[in-house]
């Protein structure tokens, strides 16, 4: 047997006080939290882009949301029908800036720029007719020398808002991102500066893009974009194909130049 015996009427002392600090469990952190992997795509022209058009293109910007969104499309005049596996996260289309839907209207018979003398050509259904009248005007805008005919800002204002109210519309929070857009495609001496626009939102975009008709000199873009951002814009601009510059990226520290695509791809419905 053991005894234990405790003397009375003695107390225990406190423990004692300190400062040191007290370990504490870490919390428990869930996984991947707001660090989700979106997938889309900035770089998309349908049929109001003078490329695509020639090359087949029958879409139109709802026609290219939709598609993104997993519905199928007629993305050429064949009637084949195309449709992505996986729909996309956002999407942005961003047809050329210059001559901005003249080349569809040269096929609608109600338009002044079906009766113009290049019409039949482009609108030929002779894939090498049509994309050797197209080389024929890339030629021509890479020296500068535009048929002024072809850069009506009435047409191409009127074009830039049917973009961006096709982004507003596509548009559904949380599940589907759009974002009004353009592509800048400057091309002197055959040297590819094009860049992507896009804007945050459509709440303060410009009535009319700017395309390299108005200037093929980045810095004028930049101040472009400076401009559009004083007047309350959200936007940024992107590279795309840098392989194809040809020169030194002396602007690369420049805000707009900050990102640029992972990959870029031409088809039919899209590019």
């Amino acid at each position: 047997m053991t005894l234990v015996l405790l003397g009375c009427g003695e107390s225990v002392p406190p423990p004692a006080v300190t400062d040191a600090p007290v370990a504490v469990a870490a919390p428990t952190i869930a996984d991947n939290p707001l660090r989700d992997a979106y997938f889309g795509a900035v770089h998309v022209h349908t049929s109001y882009s003078f490329d695509a058009f020639t090359n087949g293109t029958i879409s139109m910007p709802a026609d290219a949301y939709a598609w993104a969104k997993g519905d199928p499309i007629k993305g050429n005049r064949a009637g084949e029908l195309l449709k992505i596996v996986t729909p996309l996260d956002f999407y942005a289309v961003s047809d050329h800036a210059e001559m901005m839907g003249v080349f569809r209207e040269m096929g609608n018979p109600d338009s002044p720029m079906s009766k113009h003398p290049l019409a039949p050509r482009i609108t030929s259904t002779d894939s090498n007719v049509a994309l050797q009248a197209f080389a024929e005007v890339l030629r021509d805008m890479s020296s500068n020398k535009v048929d002024p005919a072809f850069t009506d800002p009435a047409m191409s204002k009127s074009v830039w808002s049917k973009i961006v109210a096709a982004a507003d519309a596509a548009y559904a929070p949380g599940e589907f991102t759009t974002f009004p857009a353009f592509e800048w495609s400057s091309n002197p001496d055959k040297r590819n500066l094009h860049r992507v626009v896009i804007f945050g939102d459509s709440k303060i975009v410009p009535e009319l893009a700017f395309s390299a008709l108005d200037s093929s000199d980045p810095e004028q873009l930049w101040n472009w974009m400076d401009a559009q951002r004083a007047a309350g814009s959200t936007l940024l601009a992107i590279p795309h194909k840098r392989q194809c510059e040809r020169r030194p990226d002396v602007l690369a520290q420049r805000l707009q130049r900050q990102s640029a695509e992972r990959c870029t791809t031409h088809g039919a419905a899209h590019q």
